[in-house]
């Protein structure tokens, strides 16, 4: 017999819900073939008797059913999300014309960073270069003008049969849609305009291998650094990650190695129970304590700090592995919230403190020209000073100088008088003494 879909206590265990009401008769001819339909709700149902699923004939029945689902959920992000499809190593002509040229300028811009670095670098080959054998045939999503948002969410899921906007392929199954999908994460996003790309870390290569970390890669150089965050012009401030299971070791990967432009802009990462690997720097180690938070399996209340381990675990407030994602769902966006909010206020305390020391430097600018200008004006008093000074000295001489002018005059004056009496005394003299003789 098949899978079962008795999930016992944990079917609606998990307080979530969509953000829209499902149509049953739209895109789900392919499930009903297989006597299974999803409710407004996004409860899948007995098309029959609408009872939740039972067994299905064969294991290999359910596989079938489970591709279809995922063919489902796929029309759901293009239809409710109007999120692109871009295919990776495959030949399906699904893309419009308009993605395909944004594809291709992403690879120009891809390849023009790699021969730049080439010449411009010779170091040994970084983990970041992805050989085309371990490129897996996939499909992404990315959210409208993603790369124009200021804030972006990147939603990597964890290994098995899980494919791109889905955490747990069985949930989706036998609980719901709604704690199954991505679909709530998109919609909080989308409420925060905020820009989401969905990994699909599960594809296979042409000889049947998967290589979840070099997908991660291979999406995070081709969609998200090249065209945007290595860009002068770029918008987005701000990464938050929500990694599940494996997907938190492709995470690891990321970190570590995309620390030129990714680092910079993580405000938090959110893990479902997740494992972490080590992390290589000491930068990337200040965001493992400062940004990383691991909600793991616990019957705790939700949120309740296990350890202050780097990174920090927390409750998911649920006991299964499968559910982490949908039970912590709430509270990732309050942690999200919280971290952009504390970015934001030290961003303010940068840009004051920057201010304030700009200010303080315009106002000792401003002291230190009046102290020279007040110098100057002193100076220039002082010389005021010596000028009027030198003048009344001269124009007290000249009255002393006009009197011993004045008194020469008269002196020799004098002394012209004196000279024409004794003249005159002379000549009296001489005409005396001629009258004497002629007598």
């Amino acid at each position: 017999m098949g899978n079962t879909g008795n999930y016992g206590n944990n079917t609606g265990s998990v307080d979530i819900e969509l953000d829209f009401e499902i149509d049953p008769n739209r895109g789900q001819d392919e499930l009903r073939s297989f006597g299974y339909y999803f409710n407004a709700k996004g409860e899948c149902r007995n098309t029959e008797s609408n009872e939740r699923v039972g067994r299905f004939a064969s294991q290999q029945k359910y596989e079938e059913f489970g591709a279809a689902l995922e063919r489902y959920i796929f029309f759901l992000l293009r239809d409710q999300y109007k999120m692109s499809e871009k295919f990776i190593n495959s030949t399906d002509h699904d893309n419009d014309d308009d993605d395909q040229d944004q594809s291709n300028e992403a690879d120009d811009v891809a390849m023009k960073q790699a021969k730049q670095t080439q010449k411009t670098k010779k170091t040994r080959p970084s983990r970041s270069q992805i050989s085309e054998d371990k490129i897996a045939k996939s499909r992404i999503y990315l959210s409208p003008q993603y790369g124009d948002k200021q804030t972006l969410l990147l939603l990597i899921p964890g290994s098995g049969a899980v494919r791109a906007g889905q955490w747990a392929r069985s949930i989706c199954i036998n609980d719901g849609l709604a704690a199954g999908t991505m679909y709530p994460f998109i919609a909080e996003a989308y409420k925060r305009d905020w820009g989401v790309v969905l990994f699909d870390p599960n594809g296979r290569t042409d000889s049947g291998r998967v290589f979840s970390d070099d997908h991660v890669m291979y999406v995070y150089n081709r969609w998200i650094e090249a065209p945007y965050l290595s860009q002068a012009d770029c918008k987005i401030e701000n990464v938050l990650i929500v990694c599940h299971s494996a997907g938190g070791m492709a995470t690891t990967r990321l970190l570590n190695d995309k620390t030129k432009h990714l680092l910079p802009r993580i405000r938090g990462v959110a893990g479902t129970d997740t494992f972490f690997g080590r992390a290589q720097t000491k930068q990337v180690q200040r965001v493992y304590e400062r940004h990383i938070v691991n909600y793991v399996t616990s019957r705790e209340e939700l949120g309740t700090v296990l350890s202050n381990t780097v990174p920090k675990r927390l409750s998911a407030g649920h006991s299964a592995h499968e559910y982490t994602s949908a039970s912590a769902f709430a509270q990732i966006f309050s942690y999200f919230d919280a971290m952009l909010n504390v970015h934001r206020q030290q961003s303010v305390k940068s840009k004051d403190a920057a201010m304030s020391k700009a200010d303080e430097a315009v106002e000792n600018d401003k002291n230190e020209k009046e102290s020279k200008q007040q110098e100057c004006e002193d100076e220039q008093k002082e010389q005021e000073k010596e000028i009027v000074k030198a003048t009344e000295t001269e124009s007290a001489d000249k009255p002393k100088e006009a009197q011993a002018v004045q008194a020469d005059a008269a002196e020799e004056n004098e002394n012209e008088k004196a000279e024409e009496a004794t003249v005159e005394s002379t000549q009296m003299k001489s005409s005396e003494s001629m009258d004497v003789d002629n007598q």
